[in-house]
């Protein structure tokens, strides 16, 4: 789950964390004086707090909801019987809007503090059929966030959707959702104010309390990139995030990504093979013919450049050379996405780097490309990247992917747990890992994650 630094530590009963110093809250909890806040997504800043959510200060509250019942979850019950009579005109009789957030307008409600509720409507989790309910989820949270900023809204109240005894959502899966959510960039709102998300944990939770316990390291810098929430969805894509982009292995035809930017990995002669043969094929003969002249002028001091798409569905190609080595592979990966920031790109489709005709092993290949794209996440901090795709054929490829993928996030989990350990007996800890990065060689666990075990 979250971890977080102490802003206060107590407000009204409620309890207060955030990661970095930010801006003022746009609502306030049980009167509270405003206090600084998270992490930034795309005109979106994200908070956390332990109390009730029925207590909250703020424009718009949420309570999760199954079958369409609002009295199906222990919050819905309570809001229930708050808002009374109300609730009864604003769910339509129609079954067919189900999947859609049903909201209530609750304005000037002596014992609500807010001025809508949202109940959204929730699959329960299941293993054998997880994307349903995961779709379901994160449709109902842009939903909910795309009326937010309709209305106007600056503030809104969360508990972890899905979580619990009903819907029993694993809490990275749910947290995962909300991340990629929350950065998708159709949500970015046109005034100056950012959209307040509060995700408010029940005092009785224990567990995610604990998940959310302060770091002793106070940092007023941009959260650090580190791998987390490794998530199967399906047998051709897991997930997990770098920071707050989301990372996709996904099994499927490079030519046919529709991202910002599609990277062409090549060779230094004009007949191209394997995926850069497929990749300038699909982009037509305009894209051959510019790629070749740049090639010809390509000094070897460099390792990349670009051209448009074609016929892709991409809004631009580069074309880098790797030559099947780590150290360029990681070195050249972070440079491209670092690139990003001053082109405003918001997504990137790598193959998997050197395990075609480059003959690498899937297991070093993917170290490299890995520690690149964590130590260029690192170093950029505030991002319009949102997803980071890498894209394979090959089935031993994307079992090996996998493998180091998900070891990269357990890596994670078992440093913050070491370093939670140790400062539990007063002593602070940091621990490292070898890359091929020099940037990342002292990388230090900010975070404090799960993992989902491959089924």
């Amino acid at each position: 789950m979250f971890s977080m630094e102490i802003a206060e530590p107590e407000v009204s009963g409620d309890r207060w964390f955030h990661e970095s110093a930010g801006a003022s809250s746009g609502g306030s909890n049980s009167g509270a004086d405003p206090v600084n806040t998270g992490t930034d997504f795309s005109g979106i800043k994200l908070e956390t707090a332990v109390g009730l959510i029925e207590k909250q200060q703020v424009d718009a509250i949420v309570s999760p909801m199954k079958e369409h019942d609002p009295r199906s979850t222990g919050l819905g019950k309570t809001l229930s019987e708050i808002i009374g009579q109300r609730l009864k005109t604003a769910f339509p009789k129609n079954k067919k809007k189900w999947q859609l957030p049903v909201e209530v307008d609750v304005n000037g409600h002596e014992k609500l503090h807010c001025r809508k509720v949202f109940f959204v409507n929730l699959l329960p989790w299941d293993e054998q059929h997880s994307e349903a309910a995961l779709l379901a989820l994160q449709r109902g949270l842009e939903h909910v966030l795309t009326s937010c900023r309709d209305q106007g809204f600056d503030s809104v109240a969360f508990p972890m959707l899905g979580t619990g005894g009903v819907l029993q959502f694993p809490a990275d899966v749910a947290e995962s959702a909300l991340l990629e959510v929350i950065g998708t960039p159709k949500l970015n709102r046109h005034s100056g104010r950012p959209l307040v998300v509060r995700i408010v944990v029940h005092p009785k939770d224990h567990q995610t309390q604990k998940a959310m316990t302060p770091q002793q390291t106070h940092s007023t810098a941009a959260p650090r990139a580190s791998f987390s929430r490794y998530v199967l969805h399906h047998s051709d894509m897991v997930t997990a995030m770098v920071g707050g982009v989301r990372l996709e292995l996904v099994r499927a035809d490079i030519v046919d990504e529709k991202t910002d930017v599609i990277v062409n990995t090549i060779n230094r002669f004009p007949d191209q093979s394997g995926v850069s043969k497929a990749i300038l094929g699909a982009a037509g003969t305009q894209i051959k013919e510019k790629f070749a002249e740049k090639l010809a002028a390509l000094a070897w001091s460099n390792d990349w450049f670009s051209t448009g798409p074609g016929m892709l569905k991409c809004k631009e190609i580069i074309h880098a050379t790797f030559n099947s080595d780590a150290k360029r592979i990681c070195e050249t990966c972070e440079f491209i996405l670092k690139s990003f920031e001053s082109k405003r790109h918001s997504s990137v489709s790598f193959p998997a780097l050197g395990t075609g005709a480059g003959d690498m092993d899937p297991k070093i290949a993917c170290t490299a490309m890995l520690d690149g794209i964590e130590a260029a996440l690192r170093s950029m901090g505030q991002t319009t990247l949102t997803l980071v795709r890498i894209v394979f054929k090959q089935r031993d490829v994307q079992k090996d992917f996998r493998s180091v993928l998900q070891n990269r996030c357990e890596e994670t989990a078992r440093q913050q747990q070491g370093q939670d350990d140790w400062e539990d007996l007063g002593t602070n800890t940091q621990s490292s890992s070898p890359s091929f990065s020099s940037s990342s060689a002292n990388r230090k666990p900010t975070q404090s994650w799960k993992t989902c075990p491959i089924s």
